[in-house]
C-alpha cells in the first residue's frame, strides 16, 4: 500500500458460471477493489450439451436434498470435474488475448445449485460447487471464491459483487442517479439514489426460465 493507505491496483480475472447454465465467462479488469481502472480482454466459453446435462443433473439432485440427508456426492463430484475443466479454459481464452502484465488474481463465482431466500421463519442458505484446489492449481493465481455463503448469512440476497461492480461502474458515468439491470438466470437491480446511495436487489427470474 501507498502513504494513502490505498492499494496497489492489480489485474485481477472475474469468472461467472449463472444458473442459467449457457457458458463460463471470464473477464479482466484493472481494480484497486473499488474502481475499474481499465478493462483487459473477456471470453465466453460455451456449456456443450453433455456439461449442461451435468449440471443440471447435480441441480435437479441439490433441489430433492434440500440439505436434508446425505449429500449427493457424485453428482456434485462430475458437476465439479465440469466447473475445473471449463473455467481452465474459459481462463486460457483471456490469456491468449493478453499481452500485459500478468493477473495477479482469480475470482470464481461457482455454479449455484441450490438458493434458499431468507423468510421472516428461515434463514436464507445457498450452494456453490467450487472446486477451489483444483482451479487454484489450474490457474496458478491467489484465488477467490464462494462469495455468496457469507452475503446469505448476514441477511443477503446472495449477490454481493454485483452491486460493488455496478457502484464502481456508475462512478465513470458521473454523478448523477443511475439504474443498472443484470439478465443473469435471475434479474438484479442496482441503482444509485440522489443522495449517492446504493440500493441494489433480485427483481425475479430472468434467463432462468428461458433456459
Amino acid at each position: 500500500m501507498n502513504s494513502q493507505d490505498e492499494f496497489e491496483p492489480i489485474w485481477a480475472v472475474g469468472f461467472m458460471s449463472g444458473t442459467s447454465l449457457d457458458a463460463v465467462d471470464a473477464a479482466m479488469i484493472l481494480t484497486d477493489g473499488e474502481k475499474v481502472l481499465e478493462f483487459g480482454p473477456s471470453a465466453e466459453r460455451p456449456y456443450s450439451a453433455s456439461e449442461r446435462a451435468v449440471l443440471k443433473a447435480a441441480t435437479d439432485q441439490a433441489r430433492e436434498w434440500n440439505w436434508q440427508g446425505a449429500r449427493p456426492g457424485a453428482a456434485f463430484a462430475e458437476a465439479e470435474d465440469v466447473i475445473a475443466s471449463t473455467h481452465g479454459e474459459a481462463f486460457d481464452a483471456v490469456l491468449n488475448q493478453w499481452t500485459g502484465p500478468p493477473p495477479q488474481i482469480c475470482g470464481v463465482h461457482g455454479q449455484t445449485v441450490l438458493h434458499r431466500r431468507a423468510t421472516a421463519d428461515q434463514q436464507g442458505a445457498t450452494l456453490q460447487l467450487c472446486p477451489a484446489a483444483r482451479l487454484q492449481h489450474i490457474f496458478g493465481r491467489t484465488l477467490v471464491y464462494d462469495f455468496r455463503s457469507a452475503d446469505v448469512a448476514a441477511g443477503g440476497q446472495g449477490a454481493p459483487l454485483a452491486p460493488a461492480y455496478h457502484g464502481a461502474l456508475m462512478d465513470r458515468f458521473g454523478a448523477e442517479p443511475v439504474c443498472i439491470l443484470n439478465l443473469g438466470g435471475v434479474a438484479n437491480i442496482t441503482a444509485r439514489l440522489s443522495d449517492g446511495r446504493l440500493l441494489a436487489f433480485d427483481t425475479g427470474p430472468a434467463n432462468g426460465p428461458i433456459d
